[in-house]
C-alpha cells in the first residue's frame, strides 16, 4: 500500500525538470554585459542560481539576473564550464582581467619609450600579439594559473564545487609536473586573486602552503613588494609557525648542538646532553 504521508513542500523550480525552454538573462559586471543561460543547466551547478530559482528575486518576471560583482571574462569561461565540462584557455571575447592589467602598464611603457627612440628605417618596431604572446600554438599547451584562479573564484562566487574542485586539482596537477619557470604562480596572479578569496578558502590555503616554500628566496625578494600585503604577513607567519614545528615547538627541545660552533670533524661534548638547565661551568669546559 503506497504511503500517505505527504513529503515536505518544496518550491518548484526550473532544477526539478530538464527544460530547455526556460532561460534568463543575466547581466554582468558594472556595463550589465548580457549572458543568456538555460535556467536548469546553471541552477543545476550553482548552488546561488538555484537558490534564486527557488525564491522570488525582484526581477523574476523579466527572468533577468544581475551580477555586478562578477568579470564578463570570468562569467564566459563560467558559460562554457557549464555547457563542455572544461576550462576555455582560448579566446572567448572579451579581455582576461590581467590582460587588461599588463596592457595598460604595457602602454605607459610604450608611450615613454616613444618618447626617447625612433623607428628603423620608418618601421614601427613593435611586435604583434601574436609575436609577443608566451601561449605556445601546440595543443600541449594546457591550463595556466590565469585560467584556473579565473575559474576558481567565479565558481566560488555562484557556489558551483564542482568548478572549485577541477579549478583545485588542475593547480596541484601544474605544480607537480610543471616546469620550474611556471611551477607557482606570479605575483601579479597572487595579487589578482588574494583580495577576491575569503578566509577559509582553499585556493587561499593551498597557496600559502606551497608558495612561500617553493619559490625562490631571490625571486620572493625581487618581487616583495609587488605582492599583496596580507599575503607576505600571512605566509611569514606560517613560515614561523612551521619553522617552530620543526624546531619540536622551539628551541628548548631542539637537539642543544645545532646552535653550537665547532671546528670541522670535532665532537661536541653537548650533543645527545639530556634537556635541562646547563650551567656556566659547564659551558665553559666545553669551550675549552
Amino acid at each position: 500500500m503506497a504511503s500517505t504521508q505527504k513529503r515536505d513542500a518544496v518550491p518548484s523550480s526550473a532544477c526539478d525538470k530538464t527544460d530547455y525552454t526556460k532561460t534568463l538573462s543575466v547581466l554582468v559586471g558594472p556595463e550589465e554585459v548580457s549572458f543568456m543561460v538555460h535556467e536548469h543547466v546553471i541552477c543545476a551547478k550553482s548552488k546561488f542560481f538555484e537558490a534564486i530559482s527557488r525564491n522570488d528575486w525582484k526581477e523574476r518576471q523579466d527572468r533577468v539576473v544581475r551580477l555586478p560583482e562578477v568579470l564578463p571574462y570570468c562569467f564566459a569561461l563560467y558559460i562554457h564550464w557549464l555547457y563542455t565540462g572544461t576550462i576555455a584557455f582560448h579566446e572567448l571575447g572579451f579581455e582576461q582581467p590581467l590582460d587588461a592589467e599588463n596592457n595598460e602598464e604595457a602602454e605607459e611603457e610604450d608611450e615613454a619609450m616613444e618618447d626617447t627612440t625612433d623607428s628603423v628605417d620608418g618601421h614601427d618596431e613593435k611586435k604583434s600579439a601574436e609575436e609577443t604572446s608566451t601561449q605556445p600554438d601546440d595543443e600541449s599547451w594546457h591550463y595556466d594559473y590565469c585560467d584556473l584562479f579565473y575559474a576558481y573564484t567565479v565558481g566560488d562566487w555562484l557556489q558551483d564545487r564542482t568548478l572549485t574542485n577541477y579549478a583545485m586539482t588542475e593547480c596541484i596537477r601544474m605544480f607537480d609536473n610543471y616546469d620550474d619557470d611556471i611551477k607557482v604562480p606570479n605575483s601579479k596572479q597572487i595579487s589578482w586573486v588574494w583580495p577576491k578569496l575569503s578566509k577559509h578558502s582553499v585556493l587561499r590555503k593551498w597557496l600559502l602552503d606551497f608558495h612561500p616554500t617553493s619559490v625562490s628566496p631571490e625571486e620572493f625578494a625581487e618581487e616583495l613588494y609587488e605582492y599583496p600585503s596580507e599575503y607576505v604577513a600571512e605566509a611569514a607567519l606560517k613560515l614561523v609557525k612551521d619553522i617552530a614545528y620543526e624546531c619540536a615547538q622551539g628551541p628548548t627541545r631542539a637537539d642543544a648542538c645545532d646552535y653550537h660552533e665547532h671546528s670541522d670533524g670535532s665532537d661536541c661534548p653537548y650533543a645527545k646532553q639530556p634537556q635541562g638547565d646547563t650551567g656556566a661551568d659547564d659551558l665553559q669546559k666545553g669551550d675549552d
